[in-house]
């Protein structure tokens, strides 16, 4: 990564990414996102998830290869969480919880309800893992900055006390600490790809996890509203433009459920705009 001075950390880097870190996203049928709000009040909902390591190119370690630059990440080593899901009062379920990689053993694999929580694979354990075996297959062996190391799918219910005003996230859970010199995981557990000659790294720094965060309530009647004061006036045309700017919903300066977002397509953009100029002209909520 750049080493950058404050003052130009705000024009010049802060699009970039962390070094490397583990992605969670959701799809209710409107594409990827990190941020959804959904509404059980009908009845349960269906959601995919995926769960991917990204890097920005940084350089990784090995005991055997040296220093070099990330291609492709290649093994992951750590269990996940599903907070606030799970509990049979909620009505939820995993419905599937799979590697789409080459390689994943039965540990990366298991599922615990902890308490309110659901726990994806073996907390603190060096063989939770899963690799991309068919990554090194390829030739030519083409740059990858990201890849889905799980899919899944889950059912979020509509039962149970505050069960449809609640949020769920899908987080990292535990890394673990494979013995570097294997090339197959370090410190952080996660190792990579270095060049296309298949010479491996392993990573220098801690993860940053982007969580998915689903919001479930129920539908609002007046979504518009951004403020909650039944109108939609300078206040929430305040709300919405800050969004707007933004634009994408898993951003991180977007709220949580990303409101403004009432198409729900993951962007708050020209569509929502129309959307929400008809509500301001209405001014009062139905």
């Amino acid at each position: 990564m750049k080493d950058c001075g404050i003052a130009a950390a705000v024009m010049i880097c802060a699009p970039a990414l962390a070094a490397w870190g583990v992605r969670y996203e959701v799809n209710g049928g409107s594409g990827w996102t990190s941020s959804i709000p959904i509404d059980v009040t009908a009845g349960p909902r269906t959601l995919d998830f995926r769960i991917g390591v990204y890097h920005d190119g940084m350089e990784v370690s090995s005991a055997d290869y040296g220093v070099g630059n990330a291609w492709a990440p290649l093994r992951l080593c750590n269990s996940q969480k599903i907070q606030n899901f799970g509990l049979a009062s909620m009505g939820d379920s995993l419905l599937s919880f799979r590697a789409a990689v080459g390689t994943a053993n039965a540990k990366a694999l298991v599922h615990a309800q902890v308490g309110a929580d659901r726990v994806l694979g073996t907390p603190n354990s060096q063989f939770s893992f899963a690799s991309d075996t068919g990554y090194l297959l390829l030739d030519p062996r083409p740059q990858r900055f990201e890849t889905i190391f799980y899919t899944g799918q889950v059912r979020i219910g509509n039962t149970g006390a505050g069960a449809t005003t609640r949020i769920i996230t899908f987080t990292a859970n535990s890394f673990s600490y494979p013995n570097p010199d294997e090339g197959m995981g370090g410190p952080y557990g996660a190792s990579f790809v270095t060049s296309p000659e298949l010479t491996f790294g392993v990573a220098m720094q801690a993860a940053v996890a982007i969580p998915a965060i689903i919001t479930v309530g129920q539908a609002p009647s007046c979504p518009a509203d951004l403020n909650g004061d039944q109108q939609v006036e300078d206040l929430d045309f305040a709300i919405f433009a800050g969004a707007y700017d933004t634009l994408d919903c898993s951003a991180p300066p977007m709220p949580a459920g990303c409101p403004a977002d009432l198409n729900h397509d993951g962007f708050v953009d020209d569509s929502d705009f129309a959307v929400f100029a008809a509500a301001y002209d209405a001014l009062v909520c139905p």
